[in-house]
């Protein structure tokens, strides 16, 4: 299963790293930390899921998602929020955006394994039995 991480924080990207290496040894990871990045690489890559950070330098999360859900080229590849904020109003705009799932970034390492060994478990299910 190959993931997509839009994270600008390297703290972040490296507790990310080190939960999915621990949880699934079959997984690559590409990271970048712009959706600008993120663009690019998605024209010359194919991946099966996209965890997507809100709060980003440039455009937003929010921005990224409304454009990438209306590109027929892209809009079956899942998009999972991560991020901080539990606002409400943010998670209600993300899935009438198109988001596939919303997680808030976990408070200690434990709970970050957990949710990453949940997300190679479902998604990997999912992306694979689609393909």
């Amino acid at each position: 299963m190959r993931i997509l991480i839009v994270e600008d924080n390297e703290g972040d990207q490296v507790l990310l790293r080190k939960a999915f290496h621990y949880a699934d040894r079959q997984v690559q990871l590409n990271f970048v930390t712009t959706t600008e990045e993120a663009a690019v690489l998605l024209k010359k890559e194919t991946v099966n899921l996209i965890l997507l950070d809100l709060n980003l330098p440039g455009k937003g999360g929010k921005d990224f998602l409304k454009e990438f859900r209306s590109d027929n080229i892209y809009r079956k590849i899942p998009i999972v929020i991560l991020t901080s904020s539990e606002a409400e109003k943010d998670i209600s705009e993300c899935y009438s955006l198109g988001a596939s799932g919303y997680l808030t970034k976990p408070s200690n390492f434990k709970e970050l394994e957990e949710m990453v060994e949940a997300l190679c478990h479902f998604w990997g299910k999912v992306t694979f039995a689609r393909n």
